[in-house]
């Protein structure tokens, strides 16, 4: 009866993550800005912001310097937002994050972290949205995700592009890339002061992310 319940259970889950598109994943467009950003936050109850110290809130909007391009000045707003668990993002946490540059919004990326004990439906899922989006962005190309420190793999994952020349000169990117790796557990080694890296799955985490620099003044050499 359990074995039942769990293959109906799956069968529905499924169903209701084919409803998926790509809005579902990306509740805003490229190109809006800060005004329109925000109606949209305001008018979503299934969107909450992250909140922020107000020290931290300064560090999220501010000028910056554009060093290759002139040291031309930019001004860059970052918004984090939760978001609930629905049809389509279904993480056990499921985080957005926005960055707008001089009031256009130019990335969107969404992090969904899954409990290590959901690793197939994590995968189902990674797979679902590459389906998704090899309909609009048909030149791809895979990628290896490592740690920052030890270099070792960690995940894996896949570049999106429209266009051939995107692939190739990535001056301007139009890009969706989409990745998973595994997060291991840290732990506290009071010998040497410091938190160590074990062997031990924490979570694991699918991370997309939709960049379009055309219309900004950055490149690809920053962003």
């Amino acid at each position: 009866m359990k074995k039942a319940i769990s293959i109906i259970l799956l069968i529905f889950s499924t169903q209701a993550f084919s409803q998926c598109g790509f809005s579902d994943i990306f509740p805003f467009n490229i190109g809006e800005n800060k005004f329109e950003v925000t109606r949209l936050i305001n008018s979503n109850s299934s969107m909450s912001k992250i909140a922020q110290v107000p020290a931290f809130e300064a560090m999220d909007n501010r000028w910056e310097k554009c060093k290759y391009n002139k040291n031309d000045s930019i001004y860059r707003v970052e918004i984090g937002l939760y978001h609930i668990k629905d049809k389509c993002l279904n993480g056990n946490e499921n985080r957005i994050f926005l960055g707008l540059v001089d009031d256009r919004l130019c990335r969107i990326e969404v992090d969904q972290v899954f409990s290590k004990d959901r690793y197939d439906e994590m995968i189902a899922n990674y797979k679902k949205y590459i389906n998704i989006f090899i309909d609009m962005y048909p030149i791809d190309e895979t990628c290896d995700v490592l740690n920052y420190n030890t270099h070792e793999k960690i995940g894996k994952g896949i570049n999106f592009y429209r266009v051939l020349e995107e692939k190739e000169k990535k001056i301007k990117l139009e890009e969706i890339s989409i990745s998973y790796n595994v997060i291991y557990k840290l732990v506290y080694n009071s010998e040497n002061k410091k938190f160590v890296r074990t062997s031990e799955v924490d979570y694991y985490k699918i991370e997309i992310i939709n960049l379009n620099l055309k219309g900004t003044k950055l490149t690809s050499q920053g962003y």
